[in-house]
């Protein structure tokens, strides 16, 4: 289940919000997550720690894509498929 819309600028106006709440409970990262904690494998503060961690990583590559000239249009495709 997509919990968005199809891009950036759809609401997903067409999803209920109970399909939404239904479908939140089926989250596999989530469940994942939940099943860390009762396991004590995972705490509050290392959920956070990783959390941050993956948001800094994310912003960097952001950071790193929009600062760089798009690649030329001979490359699209490479690293597509199998060779």
């Amino acid at each position: 289940m997509r919990m968005k819309g199809h891009a950036v600028y759809d609401d997903a106006w067409y999803v209920s919000k109970e399909k939404f709440e239904e479908w939140k409970t089926k989250d596999p990262i989530m469940q994942f997550e939940n099943f860390l904690f009762e396991k004590n494998i995972l705490n509050q503060s290392l959920n956070e720690i990783t959390h941050n961690e993956i948001k800094s990583e994310i912003a960097q590559a952001l950071e790193y894509a929009l600062s760089n000239p798009y690649p030329d249009g001979s490359e699209a495709l490479e690293g597509v498929y199998a060779e």
